[in-house]
Order: C-alpha cells, then structure tokens, then sequence
C-alpha cells in the first residue's frame, strides 16, 4: 500500500480553523493512491509483470535451467543394479537492480486559502499516483514490449513479400488469418518451453485491425442477432485462444512541454502483439517470462515499491507531495516470450 505522511505546519498559518489536511484520514487516500496504480482498463503493466517485493535495492535470484526438468532419462533397472542419474545445476549468476524514480509538486498556501471546494489533498495525491502510472507503464513498454527481447519474434509481411495467410501475413491483407497465426504462434512457443502462453498484449492499432478483419469477423457472424451488431470483445478472443487474459495497450501522455498547448500521443509500439507465460503471482520454482522486482525497504512503501509523501517546505512556503518508485523489470525466460511484429504493414 501506498503511504502518506502529513506534516504541514504552514497551513495553520493560513486560517484559523484546521484545514484539510488535519482531518485527513490516511486509509482514504491510500486506497485511491493503490486503486489508479491498479487502473484495469488502461494500464499492462501491473497486469503482465508479476511483483517480486524485495527489501535489497539489488541481489540475485536463482535459476533453474529448464533442460534438466524435461530430459526424459530414466531406465530400465536390473535386479540389483543401480539407477540412472544424471548431473543437476543451478544458475545464481541473474541479478537485479531497482532504480529509484520520483517527482513532486509543491502547493503554496494561498492556493489551499482559496480551495473552498476542492480536496488538494486528494487532488495532489492523484496527480502523483498518475505520474507513477504512467512511468511504470512506459518502464514496462520499453523493457518488454518491442524487439530484440524474446527469444521468438514473428514479422508480418505482405503476400508479394513472403507473407503467407496462416502464419506471416500482414492484417491489412484480407486473406491472413489472424486467429490461426496467433494459435500457431502459441504453439511454437510451447513446443519451445513446455508452457503456453497464457496472456497477449495487443497494441491499440492491431487490436483494431484484428477485430475489423474480415476472417475474425466471420468467426462470429452466426451468432448475430437483430440490433445486436458482431462484435469481437477481449474475452471472446482468450477464449478462442485458449488464454486467461488479452489485454490492448491504450495509456495517453501528454507530448508537449508544460505552458504550451496539449497535444496527446499514445505510448507504446504499433503493429505488435506480446504472447508471454507469466505466473499469477511470483514464487519457488515458477517459471514467467518476466518479474518486476519492486524495492519495498520498510513499511512505509508499498506493494510495488510506491510511496506517497506530504511536508511542509519552510524555504518555499509551500506543501510538498512527492511520489517515489523503486523498481527493475526483469526478463526471466526470454523463451517465455513471443514477438509478433510489423502485422500492420500494408497489404501487397
């Protein structure tokens, strides 16, 4: 959980009655802080990376390596004789780092004089909490959500580029077939490791082409109903390919500079989608294809490594808020992995 600390002496300064913030009841503000960290129709990144919590900024973590677990090896036995065996290792050499990322914004206190009906509190809290939101969705973007990173990367191409309908071929080709080279992807992937892919990450712009394409379409046109228009939802499509959860990549930053006008962009790369195997939450021996190791060194710092904190700044004569997050994305098994790039490429 997210904390959040309240010493702010100038305010009383401002007005003879308690403010706000000496009212303040910090379960309320938390549970929001925690609540747009968690936001489900937005944001990947908490849904994707399971939450290793450590209390080290750095260590390393042991490894596995998988052949030893799917070598079949054993044989007959004679009477008497011995077993087979075999030899059996374990990688420590993996470590991680979580790097301390934070910001802040000041409040003066003829702003708070003046909030009759606003909760700067709250307001503050929230403007952090969406700072760390976004941070951690690009951190994640940029860490596993492009190529070059998993082990298995599938580019689309066009009909005249060698593109074919059942595995390769770009979406804005009317013969590809997406649905068959998402499940044939899937199955690479597990021919590989042992372990299907259990979510995908579409980003905003395939999504679209892929539930506009006419062979998904098709899938489900017989069960249209009058008024009822064919619609492809996100979980129709796990279900059609066998997955616990498909997510699309919708977060919006702001792309100009404080003061000008806003312009907004969407973050992350067009034209992919992400198959990966990760776990429900992080354990012994439970292989994912990615961990986020978040630095929580005492109690005051929550779950992914967040902490919202409020003082009063005598040199400025304000009410600091300021957001700290500590964290490291790391890829476990890149095998876990699967890159499907350049789908949105135009047909031939």
């Amino acid at each position: 959980m997210s904390t959040f600390r309240h010493l702010d002496p100038g305010a009383r300064l401002v007005k003879g009655s308690p403010d706000q913030g000496d009212v303040y009841v910090v379960p309320q503000l938390t549970q929001i802080s925690v609540g747009f960290m968690q936001d489900p129709s937005t944001f990947v990144a908490n849904r994707m990376a399971p939450s290793v919590t450590v209390v080290q900024q750095s260590g390393k973590y042991l490894s596995y390596p998988r052949g030893y677990f799917f070598r079949d090896e054993m044989e007959l036995r004679a009477d008497g004789g011995e077993s087979a065996g075999s030899g059996f290792a374990v990688d420590n050499t993996p470590q991680y780092y979580s790097d301390v990322w934070a910001w802040h914004t000041d409040i003066g206190p003829q702003v708070r004089a003046n909030a009759k009906t606003v909760d700067i509190d709250r307001a503050a809290t929230m403007l952090c909490t969406n700072k760390a939101m976004l941070r951690r969705e690009k951190l994640w973007l940029a860490r596993y959500f492009t190529t070059g990173v998993w082990t298995t990367q599938i580019a689309g191409l066009p009909s005249g580029g060698g593109g074919l309908a059942g595995t390769t071929l770009t979406w804005n080709d009317a013969n590809a077939l997406p649905i068959k080279q998402i499940k044939a992807a899937i199955r690479t992937q597990q021919g590989l490791t042992g372990y299907k892919p259990n979510k995908a990450v579409f980003s905003r712009d395939l999504w679209d082409l892929f539930c506009e394409h006419p062979n998904v379409i098709n899938r489900i046109n017989a069960g249209q109903t009058p008024g009822g228009p064919a619609e492809v939802t996100l979980n129709m499509v796990a279900a059609w390919l066998g997955l616990s959860e498909v997510m699309v990549v919708q977060a919006v930053e702001t792309t100009s500079n404080e003061g000008q006008t806003d312009t907004m962009a969407f973050v992350g790369n067009a034209g992919q989608l992400l198959l990966a195997y990760v776990p429900p939450s992080p354990g012994l021996f439970i292989p994912s294809a990615m961990y986020c190791f978040d630095w929580v060194a005492d109690g005051l710092v929550g779950a992914v490594g967040n902490t919202v904190s409020r003082w009063y700044n005598q040199d400025r004569k304000a009410t600091r808020y300021e957001i700290e997050m500590a964290t490291d994305m790391k890829v476990i098994s890149a095998d876990l992995g699967t890159m499907m790039y350049n789908f949105n490429a135009a047909a031939a």
